[in-house]
């Protein structure tokens, strides 16, 4: 990095410690590539267009090694843009720049993959189990937040409603009788209906109708769950999973899982497609599509089971 450019770089992390941003020490690293195209460019930072931050892009995402391969993988990639576009957030604040050439650029899209740590239906259940046992916790705090994860647990993997849908739900969205939830501001802002089935609908009701006023601080708010945090709330709803997680010997779980378990189960049990897409919420099918890249070990079953060769006897040639 030239001197302008490591000025440059110590200037932004200032300001994204200010903010309160954490994990510093990746900002020059990922900015290192940004810096030398500039220079091999001979741009300042002040000077990249929209189509010249398009070309960096295409840079990172082409540029190989001497063997062929290419030198950047597509989430690398991915990161290395959303540094840049950070820093030309901090130059736009700063007025150096007008724009940020970073916003009018088709971004490339990180390959969609399943979670590994998806459990198995059974193993679904038992930690469902373990999370309604929310008496048992010695601490009557520990009992109240248990109570309330079990309550979001059931609802997420009932409906598969994200983390921000169930934080932003009111009583008047749920429809006991026939067991609806109108979302409101779903994702990109959107309304839909989610579907629920009579187990959770009756864990909702005890929730609403006897313990929603004992469990929650915030009397005032409207929210299903009063909210007045929603960040906050998603880091402790979160921490409090992984822990069940792992009293129950799994690997780490958190509220999204349960949206990726739902699609994944309801696929292995011969769920159509296009049912799961509207029942996620799925605006793509391509989004809903990766539920369809299952484990080597259940292909093996599936094909075990269904080869119609399976169960032919082998007989001995004489």
């Amino acid at each position: 990095m030239t001197e302008e450019h490591k000025e440059l770089c110590k200037e932004f992390t200032d300001y994204e410690r200010f903010r309160g941003i954490k994990a510093l020490k990746r900002i020059a690293p990922h900015l290192k590539p940004l810096f030398s195209y500039l220079q091999n460019e001979t741009l300042k930072a002040e000077e990249m267009s929209f189509k010249q931050a398009q070309e960096f892009q295409t840079y990172l995402s082409t540029l190989e090694d001497k063997d062929g391969s290419l030198h950047y993988a597509t989430l690398t990639v991915v990161s290395l843009i959303s540094m840049a576009k950070r820093l030309y957030d901090y130059l736009r604040h700063e007025g150096k720049v007008y724009t940020n050439p970073f916003l009018g650029i088709k971004r490339i899209k990180p390959p969609k993959r399943l979670p590994r740590n998806i459990p198995h239906e059974h193993k679904m259940n038992e930690y469902l189990d373990y999370l309604s046992k929310f008496w048992e916790h010695k601490e009557v705090r520990a009992r109240r937040i248990y109570y309330k994860i079990h309550v979001i647990a059931e609802l997420q993997y009932a409906t598969g409603l994200r983390i921000s849908e169930v934080m932003d739900l009111e009583s008047a969205d749920i429809d006991f009788e026939q067991g609806l939830i109108k979302v409101r501001h779903g994702k990109g802002g959107k309304e839909r209906i989610a579907y629920v089935n009579e187990y959770a609908l009756k864990v909702l009701k005890i929730y609403i109708t006897e313990m929603r006023e004992v469990i929650n601080v915030n009397k005032q708010s409207k929210k299903l769950f009063a909210v007045h945090d929603v960040t906050g709330i998603v880091q402790t709803v979160n921490k409090y999973l992984n822990k069940a997680a792992f009293s129950c010997g799994m690997g780490e779980f958190t509220s999204h899982s349960f949206r990726h378990s739902l699609g994944f189960h309801l696929l292995r049990r011969g769920c159509d497609m296009r049912y799961i897409q509207l029942i996620l919420g799925h605006e793509d099918m391509n989004t809903t599509t990766i539920y369809t890249k299952v484990e080597k070990g259940d292909l093996k079953k599936e094909l075990d089971r269904y080869h119609p060769r399976q169960f032919k006897k082998y007989e001995k040639a004489v």
